[in-house]
């Protein structure tokens, strides 16, 4: 997996981004910095615990909570469970990643009318982007502006989507 696919573009005001410690099983998937994660069952038996988003996640509706964007690695081994510091996406939080196509987001025509599109996620080749062709009103992400230069899109996670936080 590629480290920082998706990236901390506006705290919204504040001086740094809260972020929550999660439990990650033993066995399961390194989480590296900027992977979006979301809970899931844990198999030792604990209630919950989070693993990285699959390709097309963020399905209002069917999507498991979406816990924020991982701030480091998680510290999981094939033993051991661990933990991984993950950035709280409260409502103000704009996040940033590439477009899944190289030319969605390269002029600020294509970015304009981008504007309040509701996405998911697209992880193709171990790479987190923003899959702009993919819009519904059930998609749990919502883009809110973009660089044509990076070719990326600024995003928000849908608030359906972060009910119930773990704290």
């Amino acid at each position: 997996m590629a480290i920082n696919d998706i990236k901390v573009q506006d705290v919204g005001g504040l001086a740094s981004l809260p972020t929550t410690t999660h439990l990650v099983s033993a066995s399961a998937t390194i989480i590296y910095p900027g992977e979006p994660v979301k809970l899931t069952a844990q198999s030792s038996g604990a209630a919950t615990a989070c693993v990285k988003l699959a390709d097309g996640d963020g399905v209002i509706g069917t999507t498991t909570q979406i816990l924020g964007i991982a701030a480091g690695q998680s510290t999981n081994t094939a033993s051991v469970d661990g933990t991984v510091e993950v950035f709280r996406p409260i409502q103000s939080t704009i996040f940033r990643a590439k477009a899944k196509s190289s030319t969605a987001a390269n002029t600020a025509a294509k970015i304009t009318a981008l504007l309040g599109a509701m996405c998911l996620i697209d992880l193709t080749s171990s790479v987190f982007t923003i899959d702009t062709a993919v819009t519904a009103n059930t998609s749990g992400f919502q883009i809110v502006g973009g660089d044509p230069n990076t070719n990326e899109v600024f995003f928000q996670i849908r608030q359906p989507l972060l009910t119930g936080l773990v704290a």
